[in-house]
């Protein structure tokens, strides 16, 4: 298995096992992130891991949701909620099964797939090992603001070096793909 999809699995088995703990009143609870609950927090990392899923195992699904979220924009709509594409929203401990299914078929595929794959995304096509820090650093940002919601300290490990060196490689492209 590729290095950083055993980093990814671990970034996110450890958030699975903080997201046990909570009661269902703190899937509704504000978090310091734009007040976003924990319940669209873990959402909005289950849309893009399902999207991830898509990409990696069915390319047509994968394109057909781009088209109807792209139509949607173009119609003046909210492209993420769309009935029938993509996945359904649900909250609390069901939210918490579903992702962790997407996930860990999302880490599979990354963690089989060949190092030299592109992976197709909604921005740029990215190679699999790149495309697979991204996953983990989405999975690791999205979980500090659980983290800080309820005041648990985290420990930090090796694995976070696939981040920062993902945010040194990336630098200088953010600023020229914004045109500055």
């Amino acid at each position: 298995m590729l290095e950083p999809a055993r980093d990814l699995q671990d970034e996110g088995d450890e958030l699975f096992a903080l997201l046990t703990t909570l009661s269902g009143a703190d899937w509704n609870r504000p978090t310091p992130f734009k007040s976003w609950t924990v319940n669209d927090v873990l959402w909005h990392l289950h849309s893009g891991d399902w999207m991830a899923v898509q990409s990696l195992t069915q390319p047509d699904v994968f394109d057909a949701v781009l088209r109807a979220r792209a139509d949607a924009r173009e119609r003046g709509e909210n492209g993420d909620g769309l009935q029938g594409i993509g996945p359904e929203r649900v909250e609390g401990r069901i939210l918490l099964a579903t992702w962790r299914d997407f996930f860990q078929q999302m880490c599979q595929a990354l963690g089989e797939a060949d190092p030299a794959r592109r992976v197709r995304w909604v921005g740029p096509d990215m190679g699999v090992r790149m495309f697979t820090t991204a996953r983990q650093m989405e999975t690791w940002a999205h979980a500090q603001d659980v983290y800080d919601l309820l005041r648990v300290k985290r420990s930090y490990c090796d694995r976070l070096k696939n981040i920062a060196v993902l945010g040194c490689r990336t630098f200088g492209w953010t600023f020229a793909n914004r045109g500055e």
